[in-house]
């Protein structure tokens, strides 16, 4: 809350909580290259990944790219650097058919409400963050992020946080066997 940190900080902490997302979107992260340049103004991030992972990474429509794009600028926010996704190479593997989805008993709880919570800690610097997980099914949890004190921030800040987690937890959630809401709430 509130630390001081220098604009490189800022930048390399937020390309590995971008790192970190795609490595919870993936299904084959050994597979992920996640390359960065800064240029004048503005850093460029290339993805190569495996077919199966792209196609998630775009997700329907290009949603899923949508919500990390504006998750970049959400994160990147003050810190005069346009951030680009170009466009997403794939590597020669065959791309693996689409899997039904398998609830699983193990799914990694606490590392994505870390990751939850560094990604709202990253966007409100000046808030407590606390991530809670509530299960709604036999298959299914609701991860709120608290804000306190609510942000003194344009409210659609927090509207584009909240889309842009909400996007992004469904397909992680399925990658990690658990059908996941993100939400935003302030105490």
């Amino acid at each position: 809350m509130n630390t001081m940190t220098t604009p490189e900080q800022r930048v390399e902490t937020s390309l590995e909580l971008l790192k970190a997302v795609l490595l919870a979107l993936c299904k084959y992260p050994d597979k992920l290259e996640f390359d960065t340049e800064e240029r004048a103004g503005s850093v460029q991030i290339r993805i190569t990944c495996h077919p199966t992972d792209s196609r998630r990474i775009v997700g329907k429509l290009g949603t899923c790219l949508r919500a990390l794009d504006s998750m970049a600028r959400l994160l990147f926010w003050g810190s005069h650097l346009l951030v680009t996704f170009l466009p997403i190479k794939s590597t020669a593997d065959a791309e693996s058919p689409k899997e039904k989805f398998e609830p699983r008993a193990d799914w990694p709880e606490e590392r994505l409400k870390d990751l939850l919570h560094d990604l709202a800690a990253g966007v409100f610097r000046d808030c407590a963050v606390r991530v809670e997980s509530t299960i709604v099914g036999h298959e299914s949890n609701n991860l709120t992020v608290w804000l306190d004190p609510f942000p003194a921030v344009e409210s659609h800040v927090v509207r584009r946080f909240a889309s842009s987690v909400a996007i992004l937890f469904v397909p992680i959630g399925t990658n990690h066997g658990r059908r996941i809401s993100a939400d935003v709430a302030t105490k």
